[in-house]
């Protein structure tokens, strides 16, 4: 890239943080040099708190454009000069969408709560706890690494330690539970540790923060004496290979299970909103499953609740493509909707669906269609369709090998 770069050369950027691992630059600096632009991407690191006078800066430089990812996006939107149209309606470009997999598990939870398999608990109710003891009739749990010493295995003993029972076989049902991997691979928060501002003890902060996240024989220790997962690579893939043996979980060494599921998660869509936009599904979905509301009800608290507690996003949906793009039908359609034709995203009922409406657009409407690009998967891997043409691998390339250069940072 160097070597085309000119006193005429434009440059374009992205702003954010952090921003080391976006495969931006290399996919645009790519397009840049096929397609002959005189231009070069580059993309800056900067703080929420320096948004303000990055953008001045970036504007002071003349740069062409400029991209925003998190967590500058809310910011930007108060600064520009200008917003399009879309950016006017949504603030920040921030888009909720539901997994597929997520209303799997409705379908799924549904059918178990009809059947009774899960007594219509809730995660740290009684009836929970309960189930998860001798007198439990619930086959399995969902749970997090921390989950096994931190609730299950008071919860499987007759006498509690308290009142003088020891964590031991033969007290209630310790030794009879073990461990398998689920359906998905997912990431259910973890501990974190945090200094005050203004403290005077930076040094010792700072020290302890390393040893309790970094500190390799620290962190195997801490798994020997929990049995939890802690973030040491290197120390639980010792104890996974070793000869390690929970008693609580039958002899199983659950480290090893871990570990191998532990590279699996992808991380890539994780945003600040996941925690917030679980709990609220969940609590919406609750009603539905105990029979109190039916699905479209439970959607629609689902979406009250994250006008609520977020009321920079904007939500709305399910519709019709038309009422989604098309002003004048939105107004006959879905009347009062602040997204109603002014999309600029479309999401798919399902895979068929978006396969089909794609190949329409790009053939009877001239656009240029990238992808297939497939998401959450352990290493790069994308599509291409039989009918693809050359131009089609070229850009398939390039996404997939910024994708294996990011897969390869982490």
């Amino acid at each position: 890239m160097e070597s085309r770069i000119s006193g005429h050369t434009k440059l374009y950027c992205l702003i954010g943080s952090p921003v080391d691992h976006s495969g931006s630059p290399a996919m645009y600096n790519y397009s840049f040099a096929r397609t002959g632009v005189d231009a070069a991407y580059l993309a800056f690191d900067i703080s929420l708190e320096q948004t303000a006078e990055g953008v001045a800066a970036l504007k002071a430089l003349g740069v062409g454009g400029f991209n925003v990812t998190m967590p500058d996006k809310t910011a930007v939107a108060g600064i520009v000069d200008e917003l399009s149209p879309a950016a006017k309606l949504i603030g920040a470009c921030n888009t909720v969408t539901v997994d597929e997999n997520i209303m799997k598990w409705v379908e799924q939870t549904k059918e178990y709560t009809d059947k009774g398999y899960n007594n219509k608990s809730s995660l740290w109710d009684s009836q929970w706890a309960s189930d998860q003891g001798p007198t439990g009739k619930v086959f399995g749990f969902f749970y997090s690494t921390w989950g096994i010493n931190f609730t299950l295995l008071g919860n499987s003993l007759a006498t509690p330690t308290a009142e003088g029972g020891k964590e031991e076989v033969g007290n209630g049902i310790y030794g009879d539970y073990a461990v398998c991997e689920g359906p998905q691979p997912y990431y259910w928060g973890g501990t974190w540790i945090c200094g005050a501002a203004g403290s005077d003890n930076l040094e010792t902060i700072k020290d302890v923060m390393l040893k309790l996240t970094c500190d390799e024989a620290i962190m195997k220790q801490i798994t020997m004496d929990t049995q939890d997962y802690t973030n040491n690579e290197k120390a639980m893939n010792e104890i996974a290979s070793s000869d390690y043996k929970s008693d609580f979980l039958g002899g199983q060494n659950h480290i090893a299970l871990f570990a191998e599921a532990a590279t699996k998660i992808d991380m890539s869509n994780a945003g600040p909103y996941d925690q917030g936009l679980n709990e609220s599904f969940q609590n919406a979905f609750k009603d539905y499953f105990t029979g109190n509301v039916d699905e479209d009800t439970a959607k629609a608290n689902f979406e009250t609740a994250i006008k609520e507690k977020y009321p920079e996003l904007k939500v709305d949906g399910e519709m019709q493509a038309d009422a989604a793009l098309v002003p004048s039908v939105a107004a006959k359609k879905a009347p009062g909707s602040d997204i109603a034709g002014k999309a600029n995203v479309l999401i798919a009922p399902c895979l068929e669906v978006g396969n089909i409406g794609y190949k329409l657009v790009q053939r009877l409407g001239g656009a240029t269609a990238i992808g297939p690009v497939l998401q959450g998967i352990a290493r790069p891997v994308n599509d291409l369709s039989r009918g693809c043409s050359v131009d089609d691998i070229y850009y398939m390339v390039a996404i997939t090998s910024c994708q294996a250069q990011d897969a390869k940072k982490c």
